[in-house]
């Protein structure tokens, strides 16, 4: 059973079980990229689970988009700096989730960021992406996921509001300095509109975008 205190009441996250629109959006991101995940080839039939390559979850919460990805059949680990809410999640979901990405496998052949970028004073967003894209080398995978133009009104836990497109134009660059000169790097935006769908042109209230780059 879960621990008893409650890992939301500080509202930075989900828990993950919740039965409302909010919740469900952020489901379906991660279904979403479990999807990609394994269209990029990362759960190959044949091989056990824990052979398979490591797909990190940067900022995991309380690690039920870990348990949706691994449902999926990929070797997915989560990072979450708050002891507290990775034990929560260890218990609520079954998953493995490590306190520090020092601690995650090294070279992860994909990492997903969801709803974290946005959060850190420390780092600008496109900062913080280069370097989950050093982590990644030499073939830099990352698929993310930011409030599309959010007011800064709108949520207090958010250092950086106003984030598109625009905000990470260089990610494609610093993919190609870590995986080399012979490399090709491609970026791609979709969008989530308040329903749920994906790549819906309307209304979209969050970005989600891949970054990738590939040796010949």
């Amino acid at each position: 059973m879960p621990a008893a205190e409650d890992p939301t009441d500080d509202g930075l996250r989900i828990r993950g079980d919740e039965q409302h629109e909010d919740a469900e959006r952020h489901r379906d991101r991660y279904a979403w990229a479990a999807e990609r995940l394994v269209k990029a080839g990362l759960a190959p039939e044949g091989v056990s689970l824990r052979a398979r390559p490591v797909v990190l979850d940067y900022g995991c919460g309380t690690g039920y988009g870990v348990d949706i990805m691994r449902r999926a059949g990929l070797n997915a680990i989560g990072v979450e700096p708050d002891a507290r809410v990775a034990e929560w999640g260890r218990i609520r979901w079954g998953v493995p989730i490590v306190t520090d990405i020092i601690l995650a496998p090294m070279c992860p052949a994909a990492i997903v960021c969801f709803e974290v970028l946005e959060h850190l004073p420390d780092s600008r967003p496109l900062r913080t992406l280069t370097r989950l894209l050093a982590l990644t080398a030499p073939e830099p995978f990352v698929i993310a996921s930011v409030p599309y133009r959010e007011k800064p009104y709108i949520n207090p836990h958010h250092v950086w509001v106003e984030l598109d497109e625009r905000t990470f134009t260089l990610a494609p660059d610093a993919a190609l300095q870590q995986a080399g000169p012979d490399a090709k790097a491609a970026m791609t935006f979709w969008h989530q509109t308040w329903d749920g769908v994906i790549n819906a042109g309307a209304g979209p209230i969050n970005m989600l975008f891949e970054v990738r780059a590939k040796k010949p």
